[in-house]
């Protein structure tokens, strides 16, 4: 079974070979202000933000068997409050077959 970094390389080099623009997200679950750690900001942010023709979207990698966390359920709530798709992919023909 192919790991997450491993579908999520996949589907970054098929959406840039498709004419994205393709953003990997930074999502550990801490940033460094100078000497301060905090809490990540962008805590359940999707993997990915890709923009084509003026239209950014974003994708969630998961393994087959992966789980969307309590934090992404609530991000992808948001954002999908706010009108903004949020595509769960699982596999490189989850991606193709939407893009």
């Amino acid at each position: 079974m192919q790991s997450e970094k491993e579908i999520q390389t996949q589907i970054v080099s098929y959406l840039k070979a498709r004419g994205f623009f393709v953003i990997r997200n930074y999502l550990g679950p801490v940033h460094y202000h100078g000497a301060k750690v905090r809490p990540n900001p962008n805590a359940g942010m999707p993997d990915l933000t890709v923009i084509k023709n003026g239209i950014t979207g974003f994708i969630e990698v998961k393994k087959p068997k992966g789980i969307v966390s309590p934090k992404q359920k609530e991000w992808h709530l948001k954002a999908y409050k706010a009108g903004i798709v949020v595509h769960i992919f699982r596999s490189l023909d989850d991606c193709t077959a939407v893009f």
